[in-house]
């Protein structure tokens, strides 16, 4: 069996989530004998190159200036080019399945069972934050095309079915993974005790109610930095807010990179904190509970769905519940110990050998 995925999102994303969970599904579909291979011409992502090289599960190229190029108009250009250029990949491969990696593009003329991951229903949900005065409904043509819709958790197929009326039958939910095989006892990149901050601040990200909540705990503050990693560096509307809340900018420490930095992040911070009002998963909890990490998170349904008892939650509405569970958890070894072991026993339900092979399976119906 051929699995044919595009470029759609490796010449839009540098790198996140999705981008990460195409290689990864990748990498893991051919360890059980699927021939899965990204086809992503030009690209931006940083991820893809290295990947691709070591697993030779690609035939991309990645751009100079990739950063500059993403904050550009040529995206759009970017995109057509790798249309033309898929057209002569699809010839000489042959796949029996074209799973489309976004939203966007070409997909009508190919003849071929096609698959899409819807991943959240955050421009639906919240469409006010990207300028919009009603819902939109961006995903309708290719959800209209598709023969089947891979959801990544019952949280985002229950957003789907109700924004976009799709029969259950033509859904299937299949969990993320994550990697389990770290190195661990990494020397920690800080000399002070941090809470570890992962992602975007978007709106939805509820960043500054986190921000809220720091300003009543001076203990907190006091005791420790917060660590802000990858998402971009600190804006101006951000060090407005430190100002309207009277926090110490210099308390917060912008960081990116690779993997292994960020393990190295998760696996010395005093906790993880995930304050988002809506999410489609919630990869950094796995992340945090591979690298024995106690985390503190939203008490939002898809949180629940995923790490169940593993986290103490708090209401993401309410500043007060926020600092209270921090303090909670950094204050205590006891509640930390017994959540890492919480964790670790969580961490059984997922891993992407097991989202390869469930999503093998979906392939395997349609041809």
């Amino acid at each position: 069996m051929k699995v044919f995925y595009d470029h759609k999102i490796f010449s839009q994303q540098e790198r996140g989530g999705p981008s990460n969970y195409f290689i990864q599904l990748t990498n893991y579909l051919n360890n059980i004998n699927v021939n899965a291979k990204i086809f992503a011409g030009f690209h931006l992502n940083k991820f893809l190159k290295e990947n691709s090289i070591k697993n030779n599960i690609g035939f991309e190229k990645k751009l100079f200036f990739s950063s500059y190029l993403a904050n550009t108009k040529l995206v759009p250009k970017l995109d057509t080019l790798n249309e033309i250029i898929n057209k002569n990949f699809i010839k000489s491969f042959k796949p029996d399945i074209i799973h489309t990696t976004y939203y966007n593009g070409s997909f009508e003329k190919y003849k071929k069972p096609l698959v899409v991951t819807v991943f959240d229903l955050i421009h639906e949900i919240f469409y006010k934050n990207y300028g919009y005065q009603n819902p939109q409904f961006p995903k309708k043509k290719i959800l209209d095309r598709a023969d089947h819709i891979i959801c990544i958790s019952k949280s985002t197929a229950n957003d789907l079915k109700k924004f976009y009326n799709v029969d259950n039958n033509k859904i299937s939910t299949i969990y993320l993974g994550t990697k389990k095989n770290l190195i661990n006892n990494i020397k920690s990149p800080m000399d002070y005790p941090y809470i570890l901050y992962v992602g975007n601040r978007h709106k939805y990200k509820n960043f500054e109610n986190f921000l809220k909540a720091l300003s009543t705990a001076p203990k907190i503050l006091n005791n420790f930095k917060i660590v802000l990693f990858g998402g971009k560096n600190l804006t101006n509307f951000e060090y407005s807010l430190f100002k309207l809340y009277k926090i110490d900018p210099e308390k917060f420490l912008f960081y990116e990179g690779d993997n292994n930095l960020l393990n190295s992040f998760y696996q010395n911070a005093r906790l993880l904190i995930y304050p988002s009002k809506y999410e489609g998963f919630g990869l950094p909890i796995l992340e945090g509970f591979a690298n024995s990490c106690p985390v503190i998170c939203s008490d939002i349904p898809v949180f629940k769905e995923i790490a169940d008892q593993a986290v103490e939650y708090f209401d993401p509405n309410d500043h007060l519940s926020m600092a209270n569970t921090l303090s909670k958890v950094l204050f205590s070894d006891l509640i930390r110990k017994d959540l890492i072991k919480r964790g670790k026993n969580r961490l059984k339900f997922f891993s992407w050998m097991k989202c390869a092979e469930e999503t093998s399976q979906v392939y395997k119906k349609m041809i």
